[in-house]
């Protein structure tokens, strides 16, 4: 399987072993080509016992939260689309955001970057309230993060 990582307009390919980095920039055609979930499959953690992210597609927590690399079919496609979509409205809103300082001189970039930030928020929106499966998903993503982490709340509204 191969990661890709987008960079501005520039894209590499790297191999990983046949495994998959979870949320590093998967692009949203690329997780719509994950293949589907299969509960039987597992990993041994640093014990050695057998564990698995989910049985069901439809869980709002992690049995064990994702590391960095997940194997194909250990989470459902829709987690990949879901990472994938929140990646890039989280990079263009950080984009959209940094023009604060310059947007006495940058006027008409700063609105672009907003508007496109906006599109992406949307799009989240829209990709997560699609189907129970990617509500889930969302729902997963939160509750992994720390209690303390801002993201919590800035995707409280993604997750209702």
């Amino acid at each position: 399987m191969k990661l890709a990582i987008q960079a501005g307009a520039a894209r590499r390919e790297q191999e990983v072993n046949g495994m998959e980095a979870f949320g590093e920039g998967v692009s949203v055609v690329e997780a719509k080509n994950k293949p589907p979930f299969n509960n039987t499959l597992f990993f041994h953690d640093e014990a050695g016992r057998a564990c698995r992210y989910l049985t069901d597609p439809l869980a709002e927590t992690y049995l064990a939260p994702p590391e960095n690399l997940v194997k194909d079919g250990m989470l459902p496609p829709q987690e990949f689309e879901v990472c994938a979509a929140l990646l890039e409205m989280k990079l263009f809103t950080e984009r959209a955001i940094s023009y604060g300082t310059w947007s006495f001189f940058r006027r008409s970039e700063r609105r672009a970057a907003w508007e496109i930030a906006r599109q992406k928020q949307n799009r989240l929106m829209e990709l997560v309230n699609s189907s129970r499966e990617h509500k889930a998903a969302i729902r997963r993503i939160v509750s992994a993060m720390p209690p303390d982490n801002g993201g919590r709340e800035v995707l409280r509204p993604y997750t209702k």
